[in-house]
């Protein structure tokens, strides 16, 4: 009985933080700051249905919100939005970690409430931070996948993965990149075990597989277009968003101490 207390306790302490972070926010009404702009009725029809020039990997978000906002109203879809990016962050790094205790606590806590989150809340970034909070359930997802193999798991990092890449694409890259890493120390570490390293390149080389199926939508578009967005930007771009220091310390320092927000004026 006391192991399943404990296994509920963290979404408990999670979602009350989720609830005490929105406050206010939490009533009916609109949240509006910088880029954050919901409207009584979501159309989405010029995405749905190709009418841009581009095709966006955030097309199956749009349906869902499009579906959601014919039953519940545009601030409440917001809402529930909005708590599920602060508990998924915090569940997400508690999960994370493979130990139980005191430390879960803080890594969830941390990753949840930091300057990061705060001035991207503020500036209405929610998409970034929706595909903050779901990386640390990829990551584990290929840590498993990594250890046990399996079909199961391979489906789930591929469902992981894709969800990240719906809600920002900047952020399957970072993710695809930790990947790597991860996926070259196991390599590194697994070096005098063939048979190992077979299994774990099966079952790798299938959720990838999977994960091309899946978001084949957008990757054609972008991999056979003539040109692309990316053409457009140059070194002015880089500067203006590159990070900026802040408090006095130079930009390494705000960058690691997840400050270094590109757009200034913010106050932390």
């Amino acid at each position: 009985m006391e192991t399943e207390k404990r296994k509920w306790l963290p979404y408990l302490v999670y979602a009350l933080l989720s609830l005490a972070i929105l406050g206010p926010l939490l009533l009916p009404g609109y949240i509006l700051t910088l880029d954050m702009v919901f409207t009584p009725e979501m159309d989405f029809t010029t995405q749905l249905y190709g009418l841009l020039e581009s095709i966006s990997a955030r097309a199956p978000l749009f349906l869902l919100m499009s579906l959601v906002n014919d039953i519940i109203p545009a601030w409440l879809l917001q809402t529930v939005i909005l708590f599920l990016v602060f508990f998924l962050a915090g569940l997400g790094a508690h999960k994370l970690l493979p130990i139980s205790g005191a430390g879960n606590y803080f890594a969830g806590l941390l990753y949840m409430v930091n300057p990061f989150t705060y001035v991207r809340f503020m500036a209405g970034l929610w998409p970034l931070l929706a595909a903050y909070a779901l990386i640390p359930f990829a990551v584990k997802a290929f840590l498993e996948l990594l250890e046990k193999g399996g079909l199961r798991n391979a489906i789930k990092l591929t469902l992981l993965s894709t969800l990240v890449g719906v809600m920002l694409v900047h952020c399957l890259f970072l993710l695809l990149l930790i990947f790597l890493v991860i996926f070259v120390v196991k390599l590194i570490s697994e070096r005098k075990n063939s048979g190992r390293l077979l299994q774990v390149g099966k079952y790798v080389g299938i959720s990838a597989v999977m994960f091309l199926v899946l978001n084949i939508y957008w990757l054609i578009p972008v991999l056979t277009a003539g040109t692309t967005r990316l053409e457009q930007i140059g070194q002015a771009d880089f500067l203006l968003f590159a990070p900026k220091a802040s408090g006095g310390a130079g930009v390494p320092f705000a960058s690691a101490s997840m400050h270094g927000f590109w757009n200034s004026g913010w106050v932390y």
